[in-house]
């Protein structure tokens, strides 16, 4: 077979990478054909920041010798969400002072309230465990990493400032991966922080072999584009951005437009 990723500089595919694809075809074509660096938000960070946070307080992280105190990690995972937003200033994005503020703000409550829940459910087996997925007819796996995995159930951590109805279908295609490749029962746990309530809400994603068929498909789908011409240039004539959804932000849209030559 025709190696199209290859041509392309893709060594690999993810359930994030691939949801991208399935929701906006060109956002996917300006990050992973492009590979333009692209902003992040503050919303972003705070999930980085509580993820590491976790990681630390349950003596997970790699070569990590000393456990950490709750009040220690919050520390941590501050300190680590303001690198963050030095990081994005120092590659020339704006970052909104309102929106940082605001979700700094909450990042100690976050990790309270998920320490908390987490201390319920036992000792985790692994924390950012890498998996790797074969598709037959993909010349390249997708891959990805579990939060935390127990003896027959996996964990991901969501961050949310408000609570969800059930997962997305984006978030079941994510964790079905994981929950088919470790036989693991996959769950969404979403610590939902504001100024009156903070919380714990999980949803267990039943249908894996389901979503997995579609986040299959997902993947032979941009294996179908990428086989239309090795010139990025050319598939990005195949789509538009729809800057009408609220998900592109002005920096993404201002990157947008230059490729697509958009006015």
């Amino acid at each position: 077979m025709n190696d199209v990723f290859k041509q392309h500089g893709i060594k690999h595919l993810s359930a994030s990478s691939i949801n991208t694809y399935i929701k906006d075809p060109a956002k996917w074509i300006l990050r992973y054909l492009y590979k333009k660096n692209l902003p992040g938000s503050p919303a972003m960070w705070r999930g980085s920041a509580v993820d590491y946070a976790l990681g630390l307080y349950f003596k997970m992280i790699p070569n990590q010798t000393k456990s950490r105190s709750l009040s220690h990690v919050q520390e941590d995972a501050l300190e680590k969400f303001e690198y963050e937003a030095r990081q994005e200033k120092g590659n020339g994005f704006e970052v909104d002072q309102d929106k940082y503020e605001k979700e700094k703000h909450f990042i100690p409550d976050y990790i309270a309230t998920a320490v908390d829940h987490y201390k319920t459910c036992g000792d985790p087996v692994s924390y950012q465990e890498k998996i790797i997925y074969e598709v037959d007819g993909l010349p390249v796996p997708i891959i990805g990493y579990i939060d935390f995995k127990y003896e027959d159930v996996l964990r991901d951590i969501k961050t949310a400032s408000r609570k969800p109805q059930d997962n997305t279908h984006a978030i079941s295609r994510q964790l079905a991966l994981y929950g088919h490749v470790t036989g693991c029962k996959p769950v969404a746990d979403y610590i939902i922080c504001t100024k009156h309530k903070s919380e714990v809400v999980s949803y267990e994603v039943s249908d894996v072999k389901g979503q997995l068929r579609v986040l299959e498909e997902g993947a032979y789908a941009i294996q179908n584009l990428l086989s239309v011409s090795d010139n990025m240039n050319d598939l990005a004539k195949l789509v538009l951005p729809n800057f009408d959804d609220w998900m592109w932000s002005h920096a993404e849209q201002d990157i947008a437009k230059s490729i697509w030559r958009i006015k």
